[in-house]
C-alpha cells in the first residue's frame, strides 16, 4: 500500500480507475501481479521506490521504513 500511496503522488491519480469492480482489481493486482503505470514525469528516485516497494515476493519487497533510509 505504501507503493501505491507514492504512486498516487506521483500520478495525481485514482489506482486502477479504469477497472470497474473491486473484484476486478484484485484480480489484477494478486492474481496477475499487475501494476499502474509509473508516470515518466516520476522522479527517478522516487520511481526506484515504488517499484521496490511493490514487488509481489516479500523479500524482495522493501518495507516502508527501509524505503525512507
Amino acid at each position: 500500500s505504501y507503493a501505491m500511496v507514492l504512486w498516487e503522488l506521483s500520478s495525481r491519480q485514482i489506482p486502477y480507475q479504469k477497472l470497474p469492480i473491486e473484484t476486478a482489481i484484485v484480480r489484477f493486482v494478486v492474481d496477475k501481479q499487475q501494476r499502474e503505470t509509473i508516470p515518466q514525469d516520476c522522479p527517478k528516485e522516487l520511481a526506484d521506490v515504488i517499484q521496490s516497494t511493490w514487488q509481489p515476493e516479500g523479500q524482495k519487497r522493501l518495507s516502508a521504513p527501509q524505503a525512507l533510509d
